[in-house]
């Protein structure tokens, strides 16, 4: 998470990780890995699923730039 990292908003980066992996990834991982008996692809799988919600608070939330008009 560079972005908010370089745009000074530290703390918006650091509750995003806290929640994709604290909160969603490392209980999907250990519920994956032994009550569900997928051992270490179930800790995977789980990590995975963290990475995949990090991805989505980073993402832009308007368009880049449309016709006609600067970069923001």
């Amino acid at each position: 998470m560079a972005a908010p990292q370089g745009s000074g908003k530290q703390a918006r980066g650091a509750l995003v990780n806290l929640v994709a992996f604290y909160m969603v990834g490392m209980p999907l991982a250990l519920t994956l890995a032994f009550p569900l008996r997928l051992g270490a692809a179930g800790l995977l799988l789980g990590l995975l699923a963290a990475s995949a919600v990090q991805v989505r608070p980073g993402a832009p939330r308007r368009p880049c730039c449309r016709r006609g008009q600067p970069l923001p």
